[in-house]
Parts: structure tokens; sequence; C-alpha cells
């Protein structure tokens, strides 16, 4: 009965508890290890989740895939990709066959440390060792390419991951989008992606939209930028910092280079549509000073 409770205490990650109700028990089995592990490894405490496995294999409890899984979970969730890799040869030595929740959190573990290379590798020994990848795969694989400033191997994972009838979802595009606005403000195919989400009725989030809107700061389309703050109030999704931040740095960015004669109505627009926004408050004597200045908007935004 205790064990039973202990493996779902685990699985809720409330691992303070299931170290007390550990104590209790007069032997510990691999269940109750594995309990300790994955409580561990969902409460984010990776050096409990290998304190408990050292100690379970120091009692000669042999790990199983439960077990391997869920301490490289732990390193994925601590940023700690080379204990992630180092237990997964372990793992293999041993003769335990990772599965795909294994490959999964190895892959996390080096996109979080920005281990594109990597994590390509783990993705194809997974398909290797016939292990199908889904979409937890994808995501993390197209979010290390991107972090890598690799948008053309991002874009290729997305056709692969389409090609294996893999739908993809938000954070799949989400880590698409950001992939072309990190690989130098690839603008028009952030656009590309965004347009193939709607019509796939995948729903874009706030992450989404600051992701588009940073790619046209990197590529200096603001009015670009200003326009999406305003399709955002249409959609009914509300801006943050970030959303700001970036238009106001696209603004800056081309600020010597506009003449100072004219038009001021597409920043005063944006401005008193998020007026209500906190964030943005502390943006707006920046905001005013340039409009005060008369920026006239290019041909785009015409």
């Amino acid at each position: 009965m205790k064990r039973s409770y202990l493996s779902s205490l685990g699985r809720f990650g409330k691992w303070e508890e299931v170290e007390a109700l550990a104590k209790t028990l007069p032997t510990w089995d691999k269940y109750t290890y594995n309990a300790l592990v994955s409580a561990y490894e969902k409460g984010r405490q990776w050096q409990k989740a290998e304190a408990a496995f050292e100690q379970m294999q120091a009692a000669g409890l042999p790990p199983d895939v439960y077990t391997y899984s869920s301490l490289i979970s732990a390193y994925e969730k601590g940023e700690q990709w080379e204990r992630a890799e180092a237990a997964l040869e372990l793992m293999k030595a041993q003769g335990v066959q990772p599965n795909d929740y294994t490959y999964n959190s190895l892959i996390s573990a080096y996109e979080k440390g920005a281990q594109w290379e990597r994590a390509a590798q783990a993705f194809e020994q997974m398909q290797a060792a016939g292990v199908t990848p889904d979409v937890v795969t994808y995501n993390a694989l197209i979010s290390a390419y991107g972090k890598g400033g690799q948008w053309e191997k991002a874009e290729q994972a997305m056709a692969a991951m389409k090609d294996a009838r893999v739908p993809p979802e938000t954070i799949t595009y989400n880590a698409l989008i950001s992939a072309y606005e990190k690989g130098g403000g690839q603008w028009k195919k952030a656009e590309a992606a965004m347009s193939a989400m709607r019509r796939a009725r995948v729903r874009a989030d706030l992450t989404t939209w600051n992701a588009l809107i940073s790619s046209y700061e990197k590529a200096g389309e603001w009015c670009r930028a200003l326009r999406t703050l305003e399709r955002m109030a249409d959609v009914g999704q509300r801006p943050d910092h970030i959303s700001f931040n970036a238009c106001i740095r696209c603004v800056l960015g081309d600020f010597r280079e506009i003449p100072a004669t004219a038009k001021e109505i597409w920043l005063t627009r944006a401005v008193r549509t998020y007026s209500s926004i906190h964030q943005a408050s502390r943006n707006f004597p920046l905001i005013h000073r340039l409009c005060g200045s008369g920026l006239e908007p290019p041909p785009c935004c015409m």
C-alpha cells in the first residue's frame, strides 16, 4: 500500500513527501528508488536524483529504463547535458534499452545546453535504434537548431516531421519562427511559418507573436513590427514588455536614417492601443520623444 502511494507521489513530484514516506519503509526495493528518482526529477532536484540513483546501485539493485529515463530527465531540467550524456552511455553499457522518453530527455538536455550537433546525433541514434520520434522529439530538435543559428536545419526538421505524419503544435511553430529570428532576421520565412500555422489551425500564443516581432527587429522592419502589435490587439493577444522592447529596439535601429519630417501616427496609435499595459508605461517617454521628432513611416506602411 505504501509503495503504491509512494509511486503516486513520485509522479506528482512531491519529493519531500516521498522522502518522508520512504524513510518509514523497512526495506527499499527498485520501486522505492524509482519513485524517489522520479519525484526528484519532477521537483527539479537533479543532485538528489543522482544521489538516489547511486544509492540504488550501491544496494545492488539494477536500474531499469524507468530509472535511467527519470535520471536523464532530471539532468535535462537541471541543464546538465554532460551528465545526461554519461547516463545514457552507462544505460547502454548495462544493456538497458532507451525508449522515446529517454531520447527526448537527452535531446532536450542538448537543446538547453546549446549543443545542436549532439542533439542531431541523438536524433539519428534514436531512429537507428528503432525508436519512433514524436512531437516532443521534433520540438526539442527544432529548438536546438534554432539556438545554434541553424534555421535551415530547423526547417528541414519541420519538413521531416510532416513527412512522418507528426502534427506540429504551437511549441513546434514557435521553435521554427524563433530559429528564423535567430538566423539573422529571416522575417519573410517567419511570416510564412505564421501563415502555415493559421492554415493548420494551430493557435499562436504570446511567444509566437514575440518571435515574429523579433524577426522584424533583427531585419530593421520597424513598421511591420508595429503592425504586428496592432494585429495582436485584433486577435485578443495582449503583448508584454518583450513585445514592446523589440519594437522599440527596431525603431531605434533605423532612427538616424528616418527623415524627421512627417507623421507620428504609427507610433502614437501603438502607444494608445496598449497604454493600459503596465510594462509599456516605462517606454512611453522614449516613444513620445521619437514621435515628437516626427517619424515618417517607410513606403510599406503608407
